[in-house]
């Protein structure tokens, strides 16, 4: 809201969704977070909407064990929940000037697939794009989320496709959870997608500054940082110079 950002790319916006089975009258709530989050972004009076949409990972119908909603039996369920996982780019629509079309998105050829007892199990990392003109000047805008640094070699060969394929062009801005430490600590994907005749940090412009995003524990309840490493980022090719670059949100409250 302080800075009302033209595009965004968001990673992990997930989406439970839970249904009745074998009790009908089972209540546990659906969680949808890319419309809670556009509903607080109207609620703070901005203006935001849906450019495109990777979908990834799609895992159940599941049993749902939740007693306070009347979903008890896991065997039997009352309840079943299914979890969908997707990339998103959103577009301020306040935004004069600026022109928004050529959604695509897509999944890597390279995913890891893991055994479980219910099947094979992937989160099937894709990608999303659109093509974007402002003031006379046309760029691509790409999000991503790769696989994480558990699964190196996977990683890599999404982030060798990722420059090649979609990311490609002489103009692009590419922004993601990339999963590889920009301190070389990891992965070799940030050396790949970095390397000359890729992309360009935009973190660069704050030599001296780590910038860490990486990682507070999954309900930010940590009153000391967490943070050890820098894997969320925004990445130009081209004719596109990065003027300045921060994060934000990574005090503990």
């Amino acid at each position: 809201a302080r800075t009302e950002p033209d595009l965004i790319g968001l990673q992990e916006v997930s989406n439970w969704t839970v249904t009745p089975a074998a009790n009908p009258e089972a209540g546990a709530p659906s969680f949808d977070f890319l419309t809670i989050l556009l509903g607080a972004l109207t609620a703070k009076g901005l203006d935001y909407s849906v450019a495109g949409v990777s979908n990834n990972a799609l895992i159940g119908p599941l049993p749902l064990v939740a007693p306070a909603a009347g979903c008890v039996d896991p065997f039997a369920p009352d309840c079943l929940v299914t979890f969908a996982d997707r990339d998103v780019i959103l577009v301020n629509d306040a935004t004069r000037g600026l022109r928004i079309r050529n959604s695509r998105s897509g999944q890597f050829t390279a995913q890891e697939v893991l055994n479980t007892p219910g099947g094979p199990l992937s989160f099937a990392r894709g990608w999303v794009s659109v093509d974007a003109r402002y003031q006379g000047k046309s760029f691509r805008f790409v999000n991503t989320h790769l696989e994480t640094e558990d699964y190196e070699d996977v990683q890599e060969a999404q982030a060798a496709e990722f420059v090649s394929g979609p990311a490609r062009g002489r103009q692009t801005i590419a922004v993601g959870d990339f999963n590889s430490a920009a301190d070389g600590s990891s992965t070799n994907s940030y050396a790949q997608l970095t390397a000359p005749r890729a992309f360009t940090d935009a973190w660069t412009v704050n030599p001296g500054d780590d910038g860490l995003t990486c990682c507070q524990n999954s309900t930010l309840t940590n009153t000391t940082s967490e943070l050890t490493s820098r894997i969320d980022l925004i990445l130009t090719r081209g004719p596109i110079r990065p003027i300045s670059a921060k994060v934000v949100g990574d005090t503990p409250f």
